[in-house]
Formats: C-alpha cells, sequence, structure tokens
C-alpha cells in the first residue's frame, strides 16, 4: 500500500469514520493519532476495499485508546501511591518553586519524575531540594559534602530524568 492510497481512502471514508469514533472522550484525537500510527506501519498494511479501511483503522483506533486509558489508569495508581508515601509532606497542596524540571508545576508530577532516578543519592538531593525547599548549602551539610558535589549530583539526577522521559 503507498501513501497515496492510504489517503485517498482517508479522504473518502474520514467523515463517516469521525462520527463513529467523536461519540467517546477523546475519540477525535485517538483517531488522528490512530490514522498517524497506520501512516507509520504503511508498509504492513494492505488494504484494498472500504471496508477493509474501516476494519483496520478501528482496530488502531481501539489499540490507541486502550493505551491511552491504560496509560492514565498506570499514571493514576502512580499518584495514588506517592500521595500516601509522601502525605505528610501536602503533595497535593503545595506547588513546588523551582521551575528548571522538564515537567510542569505540580509535586505530584515532581515525585513522579523523581522516582525515576536511580542514582539514590541524586534522588535524595533532588527531593529535598525541589520538594522540601532546601538550598545546595544545606543540603550538602547533612550529606557532608560540598555546595559544588551537591549541584552536580542535582544535574545528574535531572539529566536521568530527561532520559527516562526520552526513552518513554
Amino acid at each position: 500500500m503507498t501513501t497515496e492510497d492510504l489517503e485517498t481512502f482517508i479522504i473518502r471514508l474520514q467523515p463517516k469514520l469521525e462520527k463513529k469514533v467523536v461519540t467517546y472522550d477523546n475519540g477525535f484525537v485517538y483517531f488522528q493519532e490512530a490514522l498517524l500510527d497506520m501512516f507509520r506501519h504503511i508498509n504492513e498494511l494492505d488494504i484494498k476495499t472500504d471496508k477493509e479501511f474501516t476494519d483496520t483503522v478501528m482496530t488502531y483506533f481501539n489499540r490507541m485508546k486502550f493505551r491511552r486509558w491504560n496509560q492514565e489508569m498506570s499514571r493514576e495508581m502512580v499518584r495514588r501511591e506517592l500521595i500516601a508515601k509522601h502525605n505528610d509532606t501536602g503533595i497535593e497542596e503545595y506547588p513546588f518553586t523551582n521551575l528548571d524540571l522538564p515537567f510542569s508545576n505540580t509535586r505530584v508530577e515532581a515525585l513522579e519524575y523523581i522516582e525515576l532516578i536511580t542514582n539514590q543519592r541524586a534522588k535524595q538531593i533532588v527531593y529535598k531540594y525541589y520538594i522540601e525547599g532546601k538550598t545546595l548549602t544545606e543540603i550538602g551539610a547533612e550529606h557532608s559534602i560540598g555546595k559544588s558535589q551537591v549541584d552536580n549530583l542535582r544535574k545528574q539526577g535531572i539529566e536521568e530524568i530527561k532520559q527516562a522521559v526520552v526513552s518513554m
């Protein structure tokens, strides 16, 4: 199947399919993602009829919908786990203020990302700096290391988060 063949099917059948999928929450978004996924796998597709196209689109659509639902459920489980684990810090109520992290400004998300750090010392430092709001000097005094070493471990932890996010 060629790109032109797929585009022809899409142009002809998209209005009918959109009516079918827009009934779901985020249905249009999943539909668009399903079409993009089909383009990524175009070499594997052998579609000759409108019915085959419709069935294939719906298969990709349902796969995308399930994948997103699964991600949302996993995220919710991690969020609940983190809230239970760090309940005494009031993570749902107080946004953190150090904004050079590669994610949005909520403590729950910050804790999710901090969990990705494998180096335990870097994880502790990132937690103390971003969640507890301690200075590099205070953290250095607690760990009996210099301020520059604390900053290097903090940067190492952030790099580890970035690498984990890119590979997701």
